[in-house]
């Protein structure tokens, strides 16, 4: 597979986890709290069941808009 760079938006503290696009935004509900990391490490987990891939946070550490890549 191809290395692909993506433009995320995430919400944090969300009732479910999930995974989906909007008006061609991907965005990222996670359930862990935008604490101590706990919302980046949910959200690598999650996309990486997603992708079935390694992903890679390169941007965004303590933001809601994050660049990941997809190895």
């Amino acid at each position: 597979m191809d290395k692909k760079v993506y433009e995320i938006k995430v919400i944090p503290s969300s009732k479910t986890d999930g995974v989906f696009e909007e008006n061609g935004i991907l965005k990222v509900k996670v359930k862990a709290k935008a604490e101590k990391g706990e919302a980046n490490k949910a959200l690598i987990v999650l996309l990486e069941k997603h992708f079935k891939s390694k992903v890679t946070l390169l941007q965004g550490h303590t933001s809601r808009k994050k660049v990941v890549l997809v190895e």
